[in-house]
């Protein structure tokens, strides 16, 4: 999935694709016991590495209050995996396809996101604002946030028996993997753009280290690298 992420194959297309090859691996020993089930089999996996290609030539105009409503609760309705997906779906959706952002913005996003309280889904907030001010910012909130609370309302009676349910077991593990993927090829997209100079890698180098050996919070390793990103700045084989 992260190799098809790179290939710009739509990310609620690769989402739903892998979960339906986790629902195929979950029952491939009875899907391999009959020639139909067999021919079926090769058919939906065929679909799922052709279709994706159609509608990646679409061209959009400017950011406009009902065009970042709908994207955001679009993105809202179908986010799953972890908060950090929605970096694949900005990637995808507002720097590469709709070019509504640049990738500096992008980052600048997540940086807001991980810095200020609650969830990462703030980013849809700044970006929001990014693109058309405070109305923007509304508009984003709004659109990325209300999908959860009215799924939660409809889905708390279903949720025990989704959990017991050996078909959506199987389609949950391979949308997890697909997510982690995605994640993957967004991390990637955004180091080669932000890593490209010695005090960045330096910058990474130490963040990642301090993840990895006291997992520290956000707040603090991004604090930390904007000081030391200003530390470096004094040093004159840094700063040039």
């Amino acid at each position: 999935m992260a190799v098809l992420n790179f290939l710009s194959v739509d990310e609620i297309v690769l989402l739903l694709g892998a979960g339906v090859l986790g629902l195929i691996w979950h029952y491939r020993s009875k899907l391999t016991q009959s020639t139909p089930s067999i021919i079926l089999l090769a058919a939906v996996v065929t679909l799922l590495f052709i279709v994706p290609g159609a509608g990646t030539a679409l061209t959009y105009n400017g950011p406009t209050l009902m065009g970042i409503g709908l994207f955001f609760l679009k993105i809202g309705s179908i986010l799953y995996g972890s908060g950090y997906v929605l970096v694949a779906f900005l990637q995808g959706g507002l720097v590469n396809s709709r070019h509504w952002l640049t990738q500096t913005q992008l980052l600048d996003a997540i940086a807001v996101g991980q810095f200020t309280p609650g969830p990462v889904l703030s980013t849809a907030t700044f970006i929001g604002y990014l693109m058309l001010g405070i109305p923007g910012a509304l508009v984003a909130t709004i659109g990325i946030f209300l999908p959860s609370f009215v799924f939660v309302v409809i889905s708390s009676p279903f949720i025990p028996k989704l959990r017991s349910s050996p078909l959506m077991r199987g389609f949950l593990d391979g949308v997890n993997a697909a997510a982690l993927g995605l994640m993957l090829a967004v991390s990637i997209t955004l180091m080669k753009t932000t890593l490209s100079s010695v005090p960045t890698w330096v910058i990474f180098m130490v963040s990642l280290a301090s993840i990895v050996r006291w997992n520290l919070n956000a707040i603090w390793i991004i604090t930390g690298a904007a000081i030391l990103s200003w530390a470096l700045s004094l040093i004159p084989f840094f700063a040039s």
